[in-house]
């Protein structure tokens, strides 16, 4: 598959930022009152964004060494 073989060096907490940059941009769309309700791809993406809000202040120590 077309661009998924390339490498870049990325800065030190560029992972973390990323991270967090996720939660704040797909966060509404997956966590909402409905959520039971969700099945497949949907809900394990679900199940990710609530794992990010509950280690959100953690993503630094979790991954400082990354």
């Amino acid at each position: 598959m077309a661009g998924y073989r390339e490498n870049y060096v990325m800065e030190r907490g560029s992972l973390v930022k990323a991270l967090k940059l996720l939660w704040y941009m797909e966060s509404s769309w997956w966590i909402h009152e409905k959520k039971e309700q969700q099945t497949g791809p949907s809900a394990r993406f679900a199940k990710e964004m609530e794992w990010l809000c509950t280690h959100y202040h953690k993503l630094d120590v979790m991954f400082e060494d990354i």
